[in-house]
């Protein structure tokens, strides 16, 4: 590469870099709304339960054990409104709950690219093509998995996993720690798998 195409291609990386950087932040930054409003919603809805057990304790107590049926039967009834109340608001506490994780595992669920860059041909290390090989063969691995496999630590393959992963050769899904990475169709054809 001449200096005017490296120039060129550092500021398209740089302006990639940047475009990610930004996509990643709003993404954050939206899942952390969601969640604070989450948050105060459920805080919202359990002070609320709290209070209406504690009106229907109140309202057991004060039952007499002797007295007018007329009486008993107006506290039973009291009793009976606000353990529906109550019964109400655990519904929508578990419609919110429900809602919130259905957020998060959507928001979790797709599988990180990074965007494809050509690996120069002879690139690849031994090791590296041998866990491109493995996960075209055997599909998804955890960098455990894959470190037993090519006899290296996990350390040393998450070294490596990272460098496939920022050429576009793998994927990784997010959405389960540890991480499982697979192989893109980019990898399949440099390894000829």
């Amino acid at each position: 590469m001449c200096g005017d195409d490296m120039s060129y291609f550092l500021l398209a990386s740089a302006i990639v870099l940047g475009g990610v950087s930004v996509a990643c932040y709003v993404m954050l930054r939206r899942a952390f709304r969601a969640y604070r409003s989450a948050e105060e919603s459920v805080r919202g809805l359990a002070v609320g339960i709290f209070g209406r057990l504690r009106r229907v304790e109140e309202a057991v107590e004060g039952i007499p054990c002797g007295g007018g049926v007329e009486e008993v039967l107006e506290r039973v009834k009291r009793v009976e409104g606000e353990v529906k109340r109550l019964s109400e608001a655990l519904s929508r506490f578990n419609a919110k709950i429900a809602e919130f994780e259905e957020t998060l595992r959507s928001s979790s669920k797709a599988a990180v690219r990074a965007p494809a860059r050509p690996v120069e041909a002879g690139g690849l290390t031994p090791t590296e093509a041998r866990i491109l090989r493995l996960l075209a063969s055997e599909g998804p691995m955890t960098a455990s998995q894959l470190g037993e496999r090519v006899g290296r630590s996990r350390e040393h393959v998450s070294r490596l996993l990272k460098k496939l992963f920022e050429a576009g050769l793998i994927e990784r899904d997010v959405s389960e720690i540890p991480y499982r990475y697979s192989i893109r169709d980019e990898g399949r054809e440099l390894v000829g798998s």
